[in-house]
């Protein structure tokens, strides 16, 4: 397991075979993981948004978790340019100090502006409850196929 301020990972690459066998052999069960991922992945997501909302009604886009084998991703669908800048700063910069943008799309006139994460956050207020929820949930998949 490997945390920073931007990211947070477990490995699961077995995980990931587990996740592909359940599709072919048991369709219900896999789905039935999905869904769980997602209930796990929920907190983050609100969260998010509430931070996001915070921040700046612009770019509080919608949040959605999307799955995909046994990963649960938290996104916010907002398009307006600056929701990644606030999380993430300009290109290269990861995540660190301020980013640079034109005022009002004037490329004449540039201003700094901090960055303000609110998925980093969102994820690191709730990584217990995450982990948790995440292990509960294998544990019962692993039950249900006699592993």
């Amino acid at each position: 397991m490997a945390s920073t301020a931007t990211e947070f990972t477990i490995d699961v690459s077995d995980l990931r075979t587990l996740a592909r066998d359940l599709r072919k052999i048991d369709p219900e069960l896999a789905k039935e993981l999905r869904v769980g991922l997602k209930a796990v992945a929920e907190p983050v997501r609100l969260a998010a948004s509430t931070r996001a909302w915070a921040i700046s009604a612009k770019i509080a886009g919608p949040f959605v978790v999307t799955t995909s084998g046994v990963t649960a991703k938290v996104k916010n669908k907002s398009t307006h340019p600056l929701a990644g800048l606030f999380e993430f700063g300009n290109k290269g910069s990861a995540g660190a100090g301020p980013f640079r943008h034109p005022v009002f799309g004037n490329r004449e006139v540039w201003v700094n502006q901090p960055t303000r994460p609110y998925l980093a956050p969102a994820l690191a207020a709730r990584q217990e409850q995450v982990v948790d929820g995440f292990v509960d949930l294998i544990g019962r998949v692993l039950e249900k196929v006699n592993l």
